[in-house]
């Protein structure tokens, strides 16, 4: 009977179409870590298999290493920008009553025109809405944005040095935004540039990260993540 109630419950939540589930979070434990990544399609993952993206990569890494964590759910959405987070993607973490929260947003603001001082102002809001949810600064962490206009597709689009260096400047209001709220961040942008001359870090749009680029994020983004957690850790001891 109890298998027939969870085979219900993981139908019931397989027809979601506006985020996709961990198929293994039914099974985790009640003190597991929820955890929950916002952003676009760099963290949905356009053009590969979810189990294939950096938000899974990392997390099966952490499980290998004895961290008790799910990944509840990916709420990304291709194209998000700032404002979509906040408007749909916060209130399926608050949904998911989220513990750990990693943020990955502003390049599709910057290619909307978006100023700087809108998006520190939507940022500081976003922040503010998730440290006053999550138990600890020590479980929310910033990821600055990649420079995509190195990709094969990327140089096409035109943007010729504007394009990293309005990235820089967003990426700048990231790391300044962490700094003051006492958070961490991992720094994506050099990486990506460093990687952009080889094809195969690329799906075949030319645009979007491959497996191959995702395992190279995961393999910056896991050392920063356990360390975050190991600080929670210490400053929880009396």
């Amino acid at each position: 009977m109890k298998f027939i109630e969870w085979l219900l419950l993981a139908i019931i939540a397989g027809l979601s179409v506006s985020a996709v589930a961990n198929p293994a979070s039914s099974f985790a434990s009640s003190t597991a870590l929820r955890y929950v990544p916002l952003g676009d399609s760099y963290t949905r993952g356009k053009g590969v298999p979810q189990e294939d993206t950096w938000p899974m990569l990392l997390t099966r890494h952490l499980q290998a290493e004895g961290i008790d964590i799910e990944l509840s759910v990916n709420p990304a959405q291709n194209g998000a920008t700032l404002k979509k987070v906040l408007d749909e993607q916060v209130p399926i973490l608050l949904k998911k009553r989220a513990t750990l929260v990693t943020v990955l947003i502003g390049v599709n603001d910057w290619v909307r025109g978006t100023g700087s001082r809108r998006f520190t102002q939507r940022l500081k809001r976003l922040l503010s809405t998730l440290l006053d949810f999550l138990p600890a600064r020590e479980r929310l962490l910033l990821i600055t944005l990649p420079d995509f206009s190195c990709s094969p597709l990327g140089k096409t689009f035109g943007y010729g040095k504007s394009a990293p260096n309005g990235l820089t400047r967003f990426n700048n209001i990231i790391k300044r935004q962490a700094q003051e709220k006492g958070l961490w961040v991992v720094d994506l942008f050099p990486l990506s540039r460093e990687i952009c001359q080889d094809p195969g870090m690329f799906t075949q749009d030319e645009l979007h990260p491959s497996r191959k680029q995702y395992v190279e994020w995961e393999k910056l983004i896991y050392p920063i993540m356990r360390k975050m957690l190991s600080a929670e850790k210490v400053s929880e001891e009396p």
